[in-house]
């Protein structure tokens, strides 16, 4: 996981290494696609909840937490649907954040 400074200046990209971090912990990877939309869904979170870089260094465990959550929801999926695929695709975050209701609650990317 990336390390935590005592001030987070960008908390989009400590959340982006952060669940880059997380699926490769699994040998996992992001399409393109995923990828893309996964950094957009952050920013967009971020950019909604108007989150700061004090709020964000307040609530970063909880950002983490969430971030892993959906995370492995995404793995979970993937194993179960395609078991030899290590690439995530954009499909498993669609179902994570709109099907399985994961969203609303996952601060702060929704």
């Amino acid at each position: 996981m990336p390390d935590r400074s005592p001030l987070i200046n960008d908390p989009l990209n400590y959340l982006w290494r952060f669940a880059i971090a997380s699926a490769g912990q699994h040998n996992f990877r992001f399409s393109p696609e995923c990828a893309a939309h996964l950094r957009e869904q952050i920013k967009s979170g971020l950019e909604v909840h108007r989150v700061g870089r004090y709020e964000f260094k307040e609530r970063c465990t909880e950002a983490e937490a969430n971030l892993a959550k959906l995370v492995e929801y995404m793995l979970a999926e993937q194993i179960a649907h395609q078991p030899a695929s290590r690439i995530l695709p954009e499909s498993v975050l669609f179902n994570a954040l709109h099907h399985s209701k994961l969203c609303p609650g996952l601060w702060p990317l929704c």
